[in-house]
């Protein structure tokens, strides 16, 4: 007799989680238009079927920060456009340099080749090379000063940006605070009910052992990733006891088993 009511309890709380509801009446597995109980062999297809429901549909619309901050969308912007900028400038420094490079070697090509030669080099040749390579000296050097002025700006819009952002968060969280306390409400009331079906399944097996009947053919299934749902001192308590303490809950809906 305490088996079979062992039974029917642990059932009837899983069909509570498997179905999503908070009813605690009726037989166990009820299908839609069907009063009579659904077959323990016909559970597995349903379990996948109602597992298979999903709460992502009803996520709320997350607000992007910079539709609520104006600030915070220029910042962007601005960042955007140092960031291209500061691009740019380091191609034109890098192919500078290179022109740097082939301008030293080709006036000490015309040195070289004038002195070992001792032949009538063109001195015109060689002033138009050293006129070009300090051309590019002196842009180089321009280049590298916009690119070191581009590279703090940088940096201070980016501290503007974090200040901006966590204003800008505060606004969105006002906005979906609601649903997002819902959310953790709702995580806390599945967690309850799994709990309370672990609590059952722990008691109902431990009465098969007490009758030295060989259950675990049946396949032992213990949620352990929950823990022992007796331990009051385990991860599924904590996070009860966190939920409470961040006011989602009170603390009389922990379950009493862990408080």
């Amino acid at each position: 007799m305490y088996l079979n009511l062992a039974g029917n309890i642990a059932m009837r709380r899983l069909a509570k989680i498997f179905d999503h509801t908070d009813n605690d009446e009726g037989e166990f597995l009820v299908e839609e238009g069907n009063t009579a109980p659904t077959p323990l062999a016909v559970v597995p297809e349903l379990k996948r079927r109602r597992l298979g429901r999903s709460y992502m549909a009803s996520l709320p619309t997350v607000p992007s920060l910079a539709s609520v901050s104006p600030e915070y969308a220029a910042l962007l912007q601005k960042q955007t456009e140092i960031n291209t900028e500061l691009a740019k400038i380091t191609q034109d420094i890098n192919d500078t340099m290179v022109g740097l490079s082939r301008a030293a070697s080709e006036e000490a090509f015309m040195q070289k080749a004038r002195v070992d030669a001792i032949l009538d080099a063109d001195p015109g040749e060689l002033s138009k090379v050293t006129e070009q390579k300090q051309v590019l000296g002196r842009r180089l050097s321009d280049l590298q000063q916009r690119a070191a002025d581009l590279k703090a700006a940088n940096a201070e819009v980016e501290r503007r940006v974090i200040t901006a952002r966590n204003r800008a968060s505060v606004l969105v969280c006002a906005q979906i605070e609601d649903q997002y306390r819902e959310m953790v409400v709702t995580i806390c009331d599945r967690l309850r009910n799994l709990h309370e079906a672990s609590l059952a399944y722990q008691k109902f097996t431990d009465a098969l052992t007490g009758e030295d009947i060989a259950w675990t053919r049946l396949g032992v299934m213990f949620p352990t990733l929950l823990g022992d749902p007796r331990d009051s001192q385990g991860r599924v308590s904590g996070y009860f006891r966190e939920a409470a303490k961040l006011g989602f809950i009170t603390t009389n809906d922990i379950p009493e088993t862990l408080r």
